[in-house]
């Protein structure tokens, strides 16, 4: 899901909100030391994403930054299910824009309400 929005952050401008359902195998995060578990993760970022003309486009996001965004574990599972990551992004995908958007700008990105709302979407 890319929802349009205009935004700064730690000094750098955004455009979109991607949010992205995807399986991680889990173990430990080099990033931040911590254990992940197994299972499916709803990545949310902001993104700065333009056309360079000649089907060329480029996006650029920041990967440390304490408000660029959050991922939030949803579901367990022991193994990829494709049919279930599918499933989780279509419910994602359902969700309504402007009640997307608007949970996101009114916070620094971290909006336990947004998380709240894409969990509920997800099972």
């Amino acid at each position: 899901m890319n929802i349009d929005i205009q935004t700064t952050r730690d000094g750098q401008e955004f455009n979109k909100l991607k949010i992205s359902a995807r399986y991680s195998k889990g173990g430990i995060n080099y990033a931040n030391g911590n254990n992940e578990r197994r299972g499916i993760y709803i990545h949310v970022h902001p993104v700065f994403s333009e056309s360079r003309g000649n089907g060329i486009a480029s996006e650029s996001f920041m990967m440390f930054a304490k408000d660029g965004g959050f991922k939030l574990f949803v579901t367990p599972l022991k193994r990829l299910n494709t049919k279930k990551v599918e499933q989780t992004q279509r419910n994602i995908n359902a969700l309504e824009e402007h009640e997307v958007r608007s949970l996101f700008m009114a916070t620094d990105g971290q909006s336990s309400d947004l998380a709240n709302l894409l969990r509920s979407a997800a099972v």
